[in-house]
């Protein structure tokens, strides 16, 4: 047998327990704005659907059990059907920015030009080969002589003495006179006197003689060799031109005001969660003395 409850029972129900009339903790995007705001969707359901009836299939069910049917019964209704509110979902969250109210042609078109350089790498490299730079001065075996040559020759002194003739006189006196008498008298004389010297030197030579071997003077530059490189590396390039162009107007036959009037007509008749809702009524709930 069925028992029916009636959709305000649930929802009392559902605040005692502090749960959710609808069930929560889905993996579905677009089920989140219930689940972050069930007060207010429910409040909605039970003042849009307050004399409508869930039934259940055991008539000893409480309202708890009924509850809980519910909730699984919604369950797999949103799943079955969560590619198709996936769809619907993203028209309810377009931003007003992304179409226009009054052209409905609206073009844009993006072209992108890539040019792309490889790596490279330019190598500059200057090498010297080893050499040597030699610089020899010889200097040949020399003799250096001085001679100094003095000849014969003689050196004679003569000194020569004329003649002379030395007295030597002593005189006295008697006491009583003050005048000398002659007492010895010697005369020396001494005839004219000439000494000679003579010194011979033979012939004399000084001789100095200073020899100097051959000599070599050599001086050696030895450099090895030498490499100079230079390396330029260049990373790989890419230039990318980027190109839009955008066409908007309105096409066919439609006036502007017939595309505002397709706008107003679509907000008006479009609620996401309340098509929801009236989708889960009517696959769900009945009226009062009607089954399902």
């Amino acid at each position: 047998m069925k028992k029916r409850f009636k959709v305000e029972e649930l929802y009392k129900t559902a605040k005692q327990s502090n749960v959710s009339l609808l069930p929560v903790n889905t993996s579905f995007a677009w089920w989140e704005e219930y689940e972050n705001n069930t007060s207010i969707y429910d409040r909605y359901i039970l003042d849009t659907f307050r004399n409508f009836y869930y039934w259940v299939v055991f008539s000893s069910s409480t309202p708890a059990d009924a509850l809980a049917d519910f909730k699984e019964a919604i369950t797999s209704f949103l799943t079955i059907n969560q590619k198709r509110y996936s769809e619907l979902y993203r028209l309810h969250v377009l931003p007003d920015s992304a179409y226009d109210i009054v052209n409905n042609y609206s073009v844009t078109e993006n072209s992108t030009r890539t040019t792309t350089e490889g790596e490279r790498s330019d190598t500059q490299a200057n090498v010297i080969g080893t050499h040597t730079d030699a610089e020899t001065n010889t200097i040949g075996e020399r003799t250096d002589t001085t001679n100094n040559t003095i000849g014969e020759r003689t050196d004679s002194t003569n000194n020569s003495i004329g003649a002379r003739a030395d007295t030597n006189e002593e005189k006295v006196s008697a006491f009583n006179s003050g005048d000398y008498q002659d007492s010895n008298k010697n005369l020396i004389n001494m005839g004219a006197q000439t000494n000679t010297g003579s010194t011979t030197s033979g012939a004399q030579t000084n001789s100095e003689s200073s020899t100097s071997g051959a000599q070599t003077n050599s001086v050696n530059n030895v450099y090895g060799e030498q490499r100079n490189s230079e390396t330029l590396t260049k990373g790989e390039q890419e230039n990318v031109e980027n190109y839009e162009l955008t066409r908007a107007g309105n096409i066919g036959v439609q006036t502007p005001a017939d595309v505002i009037g397709g706008h107003l007509d679509l907000w008006d008749r479009f609620n996401f969660y309340k098509q929801i809702f009236d989708e889960i009524a009517k696959n769900y709930f009945v009226c009062q003395n009607r089954h399902r």
